[in-house]
């Protein structure tokens, strides 16, 4: 169990960072992508998603979170 925990935390972080790395050029890709996946998402992963998205898609995403 443990070692399923930390996968899954060090996923989170990977996939937060991709995130947070893409969306300096295309946030609305990163946008469309994390929307509808805001209510699985870690908290990581969306901190780290929303973090150049405009005022209005991070609204939309925490929202849907």
């Amino acid at each position: 169990m443990r070692c399923s925990r930390r996968r899954n935390s060090s996923s989170a972080k990977a996939i937060g960072w991709v995130l947070h790395d893409s969306s300096r050029k295309r946030p609305d890709l990163v946008f469309d992508w994390i929307l509808p996946r805001a209510h699985r998402a870690s908290g990581v992963t969306i901190r780290e998603a929303v973090k150049r998205l405009s005022t209005e898609q991070r609204e939309a995403v925490l929202a849907a979170r």
